[in-house]
């Protein structure tokens, strides 16, 4: 329903957009692709972004882009979505996991700190549900210890620590635009980002088979490029970002003044962040039944995540065991998001939220 409703916002410019690119006879990564590129730094507030196919791929180029191989590794949360993870085993590198901040989501930087070996060679912070990590005390930490940062910000397109963008804090950044981002393609596409320059250029490079010029390779790349017709389509919902996100901050505004009282955990935004809410996220020691409630008046919602990802069968081998991660497990327990795109109707968010004091036993607004 989101991304359908964003469509037909700008659908007339969305479907000019394309025919042009379509016209053009450049499907692949060419003008409009490089225009994507320097509005999206202007956005971000940075010298230089690299699209690439997806969000995953920003992050494994990233990984490559900075050398992570067999024998290194890096430290991310054991509570995010599995790419956050699997970019690492990709690259041949080890994830170590750690527990989160019960009230953020985010790792904890404490947690870090302990899991930090003679191996680690970098830190991918998570900023999960569009809520930035604690970069600041992150920040100090990687450069105490001579590792790198990439973040992690697929979910995270436009939020903000003390008015400067994720994405601008780490050594690189991976974004994803997938169709239920706040930023999102009509189909896949991602971006990288970061203050390291060297690394930007070999992503660049990596993304485009290890080019540095055509038919001449000077790196074992991939085919990671962004195509046209999405860069297109991003130039143009680029544009609405600002107005988009302000909506959601305001819808997740009416949600936590109307529960306030209730006896579940809304989001907490700490001082100086800017949480953008690509999903509105609450804690409830009875989410299964509350789940059954919306789902009976058709209010849609969902489990980000249902399970811990050191839980994983994939990473099994890692010899983690149930309970080394006790925040991480309690949130898998409890979280559940709530509907939020900036297309809802008012009937819509009075909806959601009637119907959650109304499990709550309530008596109404």
């Amino acid at each position: 329903m989101a991304p359908m409703r964003a469509f037909e916002e700008q659908e007339n410019e969305i479907l000019d957009a394309v025919a042009r690119v379509l016209k053009s006879g450049m499907w692949v990564y060419a003008n409009e692709g490089k225009a994507f590129e320097d509005e999206f730094a202007k956005y971000m507030g940075c010298d230089r972004t690299v699209a690439v196919s997806c969000g995953t791929d920003s992050l494994i180029l990233s990984l490559m882009a900075l050398g992570v191989g067999p024998g290194d590794e890096v430290i991310t949360p054991a509570y995010s979505f599995f790419a956050s993870a699997s970019v690492i085993k990709h690259v041949g590198a080890t994830p170590v996991f750690c527990d989160i901040d019960e009230k953020t989501f985010n790792i904890d930087p404490e947690a870090v700190k302990a899991a930090i070996t003679p191996k680690t060679v970098g830190i991918i912070p998570v900023h999960l549900y569009g809520l930035p990590a604690d970069m600041k005390s992150l920040r100090e930490i990687a450069d105490k210890n001579g590792l790198f940062l990439l973040e992690d910000a697929c979910q995270a397109v436009g939020a903000r620590i003390n008015g400067k963008a994720v994405g601008t804090f780490g050594d690189l950044a991976g974004f994803s635009f997938y169709p239920t981002k706040n930023l999102s393609a009509c189909g896949e596409g991602g971006c990288i980002s970061g203050k390291n320059a060297e690394a930007l250029e070999i992503a660049s490079k990596i993304r485009l088979h290890g080019e540095t010029k055509r038919y001449y390779h000077s790196l074992l790349g991939l085919n990671a490029r962004l195509e046209e017709i999405q860069s297109a389509i991003l130039r143009i919902k680029l544009k609405k970002l600002p107005e988009w996100t302000a909506r959601r901050q305001e819808i997740a505004g009416m949600y936590t003044d109307a529960w306030a009282d209730l006896p579940m955990r809304v989001p907490y935004v700490p001082d100086g962040f800017e949480h953008v809410f690509h999903l509105y996220v609450i804690k409830s020691r009875d989410r299964e039944r509350l789940r059954e409630y919306l789902n009976e008046k058709k209010i849609g919602n969902g489990v980000y995540y249902p399970v811990i990802l050191p839980g994983l069968e994939i990473f099994r081998e890692l010899g983690y065991n149930p309970g080394e991660f006790p925040v991480s497990e309690h949130c898998c327990r409890e979280v559940l998001a709530l509907p939020i795109f900036p297309q809802m109707t008012e009937g819509e968010i009075e909806a959601v939220i009637q119907a959650v004091y109304d499990f709550h036993g309530s008596k109404g607004l």
